[in-house]
């Protein structure tokens, strides 16, 4: 059976100790990695949540490379009452303008995150969110956000799937979630270096029997090194395996 590559390999926990410029240079060197950056209030600044003027150099930056002809990944990462408060329809400040960033009618942050428990009465603002800013999206599925997800689904609102049992906390499930097709889907939960040869003919293969166009996986605790930082070395150390596995999915004919 041909195994077809993620089209998209997330890696997630850069901060302020990480210089823009090197994440901008991995991205043109690989174009499968999506750099996700978290947004937080309360943690603006600390480990893995860059401050509020990082995150503003690296929105410009990946501006700066769209009008250089060069699309690269980004991603944006919405935690805690920030994220409830975008599901209400507060999308004012600083989480506002990164979101609305646009280069040519493309958005820097092509995929958004939302880090939080999922309630029925979210399903409104999700799909206000997905039609407001013309993108779907990004949620986790776990239990505790299975009722919205059902909601969604019934209501056809897009929106992108994230797999992560452990909610962030890089724990390994026990076995790996089926595919929901239909949508983006993505996995994540303690996916490292010592893991992918036999990650991700799995996952590849469950994605193919979704008969999922387009899926991804998602890395950050596998990414940290002795100091408990964002390796960039270790970023690409993951994607020279990846790119050793499996074929590149063919151009669609549609």
């Amino acid at each position: 059976m041909t195994i077809f590559r993620p089209e998209v390999i997330s890696c997630a926990g850069a901060d302020d100790a990480n210089p823009v410029t090197d994440l901008i240079d991995l991205m043109w060197h690989f174009p499968r990695l999506e750099i996700a950056v978290q947004f937080s209030t309360r943690r603006a600044g600390s480990s893995r949540y860059p401050s509020m003027k990082w995150l503003s150099d690296f929105s410009a930056a990946v501006s700066s490379s769209f009008y250089a002809g060069r699309r690269v990944m980004a991603a944006l990462h919405v935690n805690g009452e920030a994220a409830r408060r975008l599901l209400r329809g507060d999308d004012r400040g600083d989480l506002g303008r990164l979101i609305s960033n646009q280069v040519r009618g493309i958005p820097v942050f092509g995929r958004i995150q939302i880090n939080t428990v999922l309630r029925e009465t979210d399903v409104e603002g999700i799909a206000r969110l997905a039609l407001q800013h013309d993108r779907p999206f990004v949620l986790q599925a776990n239990p505790g956000n299975a009722e919205c997800l059902r909601l969604l689904a019934e209501r056809g609102i897009p929106h992108d799937i994230l797999h992560d049992a452990s909610r962030g906390r890089g724990t390994r499930p026990a076995r790996w979630p089926a595919a929901i097709p239909g949508r983006m889907n993505a996995w994540a939960g303690g996916i490292s270096l010592a893991t992918l040869e036999g990650d991700l003919p799995m996952l590849a293969a469950m994605a193919d029997a979704a008969g999922l166009e387009r899926w991804g996986i998602d890395a950050e605790s596998g990414l940290r090194n002795e100091k408990d930082r964002f390796s960039p070395l270790m970023v690409v150390q993951m994607l020279m395996v990846a790119q050793g596995i499996g074929d590149d999915r063919p151009p669609s004919c549609s």
